[in-house]
């Protein structure tokens, strides 16, 4: 076999490969429209998409607080080291709570009870990140979303 027929014969392997990945394609988008009855899925709410989106804001918000802290304390001060744990310890909290509010398949009870867990941790974020908030705007931006999201926890737990 030339170049040039090994040229043409990978073209058209390339082709019908595609063009059978194409109908697989096409045959489970199409199977993902069919409703079985299986999903726990519920209708978002609107406290439920609030805490979404306010979880979402404060994992933002605390990724760029938690930079910050870092730079800082990098730099020999260790006057954020507070801030610094309490972020870390919200992040992880928060993501938990994006994650699973976002699924909308969990227990009820228990995503309220991981909405409060949240709210409390966003309330010691806010407590840690307030005395730095007129130094670093990331502390303030910080410290703003974790009031929003544990508002927003505090009312989903309460609907």
């Amino acid at each position: 076999m030339d170049r040039r027929e090994f040229v043409i014969a990978s073209g058209g392997i390339v082709a019908a490969s595609s063009l059978l990945g194409q109908a697989v394609i096409a045959e489970d988008t199409t199977h993902l429209h069919h409703d079985h009855g299986t999903s726990n899925a519920r209708p978002a709410s609107k406290e439920l998409t609030d805490l979404q989106d306010s979880a979402f804001a404060c994992l933002r918000a605390g990724e760029i607080c938690l930079a910050q802290c870092n730079a800082v304390l990098a730099g020999g001060k260790t006057s954020m080291a507070d801030c610094q744990s309490a972020v870390l310890n919200m992040l992880s909290v928060i993501d938990a709570t994006s994650k699973v509010s976002t699924y909308n398949t969990a227990d009820q009870t228990l995503l309220k009870s991981l909405a409060s867990v949240c709210a409390d941790y966003c309330r010691k974020c806010e407590k840690e990140c307030k005395p730095h908030i007129e130094a670093h705007a990331e502390c303030k931006d910080c410290m703003d979303a974790c009031i929003h999201c544990a508002e927003a926890c505090d009312a989903y737990v309460k609907a």
